[in-house]
């Protein structure tokens, strides 16, 4: 799991970090909550270890703004508090505890670090993750988008391409590709990408046929299965893709956002070339837009 630490004590962090490492966890550590919202906002992080005490933003109001973002997938969050003067005293720590979990906490734990201790709450937090993914993902889909994802995508198609070669009846892929998410400024973060591919992929939806099928292959790609067409009649189709996707404003915070896509195309069955190798290594066919006004990827 990628893992988010937050403290401005060194020597828990390194100690904290070494153990998730070695647990073979990824991790990022900061300093401070302020850094910790801006990360947050930005990347998808499963598990958030925060002191409750951190300099801008306290670990309960974070847990309070995270609670607040609307992510498409759950964040854990782990508040650690040192046991020592006022925090040794029971009630002190209960009513703390109600705090936190009332922030929008899932862990109240306090040093001295246990890593034990973590070790098992983060099994917990695994359990209640895993749990959400088959939830999410189980079915197929990707429901910020709603296509189908890419594990689902890649198992029709192997059935699509055994069926095309049966009837020597040939298709196409369309593999488009966003580049808007790296013009997205850092401050406005995942959210808006989230957002920018979800209008994309209404685009897609409504430029394509019925009989076609869009899939969400990774975090900024799209690829349509056209059937029974081949590359060199689907000009009409990306010129209507780029076009209507020039059109795309996504306003978050003030800021307006213009996506840019690149379309690329790959004829199957290809000889030689299992359904995999198609999607993932097949030479494609960059689409060049007839139109003068359309931009695309870089421009």
């Amino acid at each position: 799991m990628k893992i988010l630490v937050v403290s401005e004590d060194t020597i828990f962090e390194r100690l904290v970090t070494k153990k998730l490492t070695r647990w073979g966890h990824r991790t990022v550590s900061v300093s401070t909550g302020t850094e910790a919202f801006a990360r947050v906002c930005d990347e998808p992080f499963r598990v958030i270890i925060s002191d409750w005490y951190t300099a801008g933003i306290s670990g309960t109001e974070l847990c309070r703004r995270i609670r607040s973002l609307k992510r498409n997938r759950y964040t854990y969050l782990i508040l650690y508090e040192n046991n020592d003067g006022a925090a040794a005293s029971s009630n002190f720590n209960k009513e703390h505890l109600l705090t936190g979990l009332e922030a929008g906490a899932d862990e109240y734990l306090t040093r001295p670090f246990n890593a034990y201790e973590l070790q098992l709450r983060l099994r917990s937090a695994k359990r209640l993750l895993n749990r959400e993914d088959e939830l999410l993902e189980g079915p197929g889909f990707d429901h910020v988008t709603g296509s189908i994802n890419e594990a689902s995508f890649r198992h029709f198609f192997r059935t699509v391409l055994a069926g095309s070669r049966r009837t020597d009846r040939p298709g196409a892929l369309l593999f488009i590709h966003v580049d808007g998410n790296g013009r997205i400024p850092t401050s406005l973060g995942y959210e808006s990408r989230q957002r920018m591919m979800a209008a994309i992929a209404n685009v897609l939806s409504r430029t394509m046929r019925d009989a076609d099928l869009m899939a969400r292959l990774s975090d900024d790609d799209f690829c349509l299965l056209l059937h029974d067409t081949q590359w060199d009649e689907c000009a009409p189709l990306a010129e209507r893709i780029l076009a209507q996707v020039n059109g795309i404003s996504v306003i978050v915070e003030g800021d307006v956002l213009h996506p840019r896509v690149c379309i690329e195309a790959v004829n199957f069955p290809v000889n030689g070339l299992s359904s995999d190798d198609i999607i993932s290594i097949a030479e494609r066919t960059p689409f060049r837009p007839a139109h003068p006004g359309l931009q695309v990827c870089g421009d």
